[in-house]
């Protein structure tokens, strides 16, 4: 009889005993649970990612065309993530010294035909601060760029304002004819990939607008 009771005492310390270990998960430092089904999850210093996780979120490719409009940026693009921008951030210090904004003579935020009174450019242009918050990059990819509320990248633009035959270029020798031409610089931004981290990276950005000759017919 007394060996029973103790078998019984035994028994029952042992699933009381599980019940305690198992019955709360063990959590890592970044408050996710480990051990059972659930994978340890690998801190990255910008944000924690799920299994779950719908990378198509930070996927700007299908939206830009709304507001590209042939340009290579979008100042303003329908359904940008701003909570989860915000929250990324809100992580880590990375790339703080990026932000900010270029300085911009607001004399010249206008259609140029000369910065002085005896010049005049043979294509005219618009040079003004533009935050994108999407870009193309040196990849030929879309990706979002971080631009809202106290994270912001100003940065200074040149623009054609078409892209036409050059001015004062009416009597070429025969064989040529001219035009205006976009030329563009990879300018480095904090940007988002598509599995939500911040990265740096390289997009295309009007630079200067650039009369071309371009030859019709033979040679010279």
């Amino acid at each position: 009889m007394n060996w029973n009771i103790w078998t019984i005492w035994m028994l029952t310390s042992s699933l009381l005993l599980m019940k305690e270990t198992t019955a709360t998960p063990l959590m890592n430092f970044a408050g996710n649970k480990i051990g059972g089904n659930n994978k340890v999850q690998a801190y990255t210093g910008v944000r924690f990612r799920d299994e779950d996780y719908d990378a198509s979120g930070f996927d700007p490719s299908e939206d830009v065309h709304k507001c590209a409009k042939g340009s290579t940026f979008c100042e303003k693009i329908e359904n940008y993530p701003s909570t989860e921008v915000t929250s990324i951030l809100s992580e880590t210090n990375k790339y703080s010294e990026l932000f900010g904004s270029d300085s911009v003579n607001t004399m010249t935020i206008s259609n140029r035909f000369g910065e002085e009174d005896d010049e005049e450019q043979l294509c005219e242009s618009q040079i003004r601060l533009v935050y994108p918050q999407a870009g193309l990059t040196r990849d030929n990819t879309w990706r979002y760029i971080v631009n809202q509320q106290n994270y912001t990248q100003g940065i200074r633009v040149d623009e054609c304002v078409h892209t036409r035959q050059c001015n004062m270029m009416h009597q070429l020798p025969f064989g040529l004819k001219s035009h205006c031409k976009q030329k563009y610089v990879y300018r480095q931004l904090v940007a988002i990939d598509e599995d939500g981290y911040t990265v740096k990276d390289l997009f295309k950005i009007p630079s200067c607008c650039q009369c071309v000759l371009i030859r019709t017919h033979g040679r010279f």
